[in-house]
């Protein structure tokens, strides 16, 4: 067949391809007033040695310091990935955790936020009953965000989805009609 046949076809067929592009987008925005709307949160986690400690031979201080607080940061990313399986953690530096999770509700939200902080600060306190470790983890930033479906694209996709089953549609009739 050529393409002026195809046409024609369509053509003759627009109401079968307006119709499944009409429930397309009503399909898609149904979907978008349906879908699951959440919270997302992001809280950063800073883990610093609390004290400078010095002696008459040995300063505890500086790079010391730093390099102490980077692998207590990097034990703790792993025993909190260990602890909570939901969660998604993202180290941004040798003393920086940005722990990205999504729950139900802002309540929910806030109560994860607050079992987080309370588990790091568990771990913290175990590693500080060692002598020489005196590290603190400092909740300082939460962040929340609303979740909700991409009307805009969803719809777009509904349309397409909905051209492509038109057009099959019509070649079927067609089809059908034809043998």
């Amino acid at each position: 067949m050529e393409l002026r046949e195809y046409i024609k076809i369509f053509k003759a067929q627009k109401n079968v391809i307006y119709a499944c592009m009409a429930l397309g987008f009503i399909g898609a925005f149904l979907f978008s007033f349906g879908a699951y709307q959440g919270y997302t949160g992001s809280l950063s986690l800073i883990v610093r040695h609390a004290t400078n400690e010095q002696s008459a031979d040995f300063h505890y201080g500086g790079y010391y310091n730093l390099e102490a607080a980077d692998r207590v940061t990097r034990m703790l990313e792993e025993w909190l990935k260990r602890q909570k399986s939901d969660i998604k953690i993202l180290r941004l530096g040798n003393q920086y955790l940005e722990i990205t999770f999504a729950r139900q509700g802002e309540e929910a939200l806030k109560k994860e936020r607050d079992e987080i902080v309370s588990r790091a600060k568990t771990f913290v306190e175990l590693l500080n009953k060692f002598p020489q470790s005196a590290f603190e983890v400092n909740a300082s930033l939460f962040k929340t965000q609303k979740q909700s479906p991409l009307l805009l694209l969803n719809i777009g996709i509904g349309i397409i989805i909905g051209l492509f089953v038109g057009i099959f549609s019509a070649l079927f009739n067609h089809y059908r009609k034809n043998e």
